[in-house]
């Protein structure tokens, strides 16, 4: 399969991705595979959502190149048993913030599936707030209540059952020759950026300061800390960067390791400063 999902790429990527436009057309005009997986989903009685960032619009030749959009859903399912002590169904928040605001460990299963390859990809993440000391954290996860295991193992199944083929993470961040999509560069975009998305990328593992200042101006620009985790929650790397009033302030970014000692500095976009 994933020589099948190279030569996609290899046929429909290049040359302004010319090809692709009448391949999104005649989706879009029939989705029958979207549209029969998601009755498929329904009968799970899993709460779901399902987005796309493509518009549906129909491509012509003349259509901007930064336009042309991703060619997947990507299906969000909620694991938590308790989510409907917080929700009903009629006034669900995918934003999750009373949730999150109760202390709560919010448990994801996210689908990229395609709509031309019979593939997809699948994380389980999680995310919680700890008011206390002031950070929002958030990440993929091994999960281990039963009840939502068997939940993913229902989502998963349903998808292998349409002989579709799950792919890993190692293969769709391989960058892919002279191809591009709307947002990455030439000989920059993943093959998770062509197939799947180049706007919603698989999760990092990432402890974020909460930063509230709504209703108090400053005179001095302050840093907003961003930790970046390993598999164990525990910090790879530390960066900071410089905001003002809740504004980030363009092009300062420093990047400190796990001893706080600064290893590289981004002062713009073609001036960078590493410690060697």
């Amino acid at each position: 399969m994933e020589d099948e999902v190279l030569n996609f790429i290899l046929k429909n990527f290049t040359d302004n991705r010319k090809l692709l436009i009448p391949k999104i057309n005649e989706y879009l005009s029939n989705p029958s595979k979207s549209i029969d997986l998601k009755n498929e989903i329904e009968s799970l009685g899993i709460p779901y959502r399902v987005d796309s960032f493509s518009s549906n619009e129909r491509r012509t030749p003349k259509t901007d190149k930064g336009r042309i959009g991703d060619i997947s859903d990507i299906y969000t399912f909620c694991l938590n048993a308790d989510i409907y002590a917080f929700y009903d169904e009629t006034n669900f928040d995918w934003d999750f913030k009373k949730y999150l605001n109760s202390g709560k460990e919010l448990h994801l299963c996210t689908i990229w599936y395609n709509w031309f390859l019979p593939v997809y990809y699948m994380e389980t993440t999680y995310e919680f707030i700890d008011k206390k000391n002031k950070f929002n954290q958030y990440g993929t996860t091994t999960l281990t209540d039963k009840n939502e295991i068997d939940i993913v193992q229902k989502i998963d199944h349903l998808f292998l059952g349409k002989n579709h083929s799950k792919l890993d993470l190692e293969f769709l961040n391989k960058q892919f020759g002279d191809v591009s999509t709307d947002c990455s560069e030439k000989k920059k975009a993943s093959v998770f950026d062509c197939i799947f998305s180049d706007i919603k990328l698989p999760s990092k593992h990432i402890r974020k300061s909460l930063y509230n200042r709504k209703n108090k101006k400053t005179e001095y620009p302050e840093f907003v800390f961003t930790e970046y985790l390993d598999d164990n929650r525990k910090r790879i790397f530390l960066e900071a960067e410089v905001t003002k009033n809740n504004r980030l302030l363009n092009p300062l970014k420093i990047v400190f390791d796990t001893e706080n000692n600064i290893v590289e500095a981004e002062i713009s976009d073609n001036f960078t400063i590493k410690k060697h």
